[in-house]
């Protein structure tokens, strides 16, 4: 299921620095919202560098 990111939802800007503090669940963030757009991939407990902006996430149990 998509999730988009509440606070950047039908606004222009994006969020920043993803983070998946799951441990036993992969995280891709995309850079538009209903998971659209280029999708980046973060491993379990990773964090990705304040350059990376997304807008929504999915979440995958492993």
């Amino acid at each position: 299921m998509c999730i988009n990111i509440p606070e950047v939802e039908g606004n222009p800007g994006t969020a920043f620095s993803p983070r998946n503090q799951l441990p036993d669940a992969d995280a891709t963030v995309y850079s538009e919202e209903d998971c659209q757009g280029v999708g980046t991939k973060l491993d379990p407990d990773a964090e990705l560098d304040p350059e990376v902006k997304f807008k929504s996430v999915i979440f995958e149990v492993a």
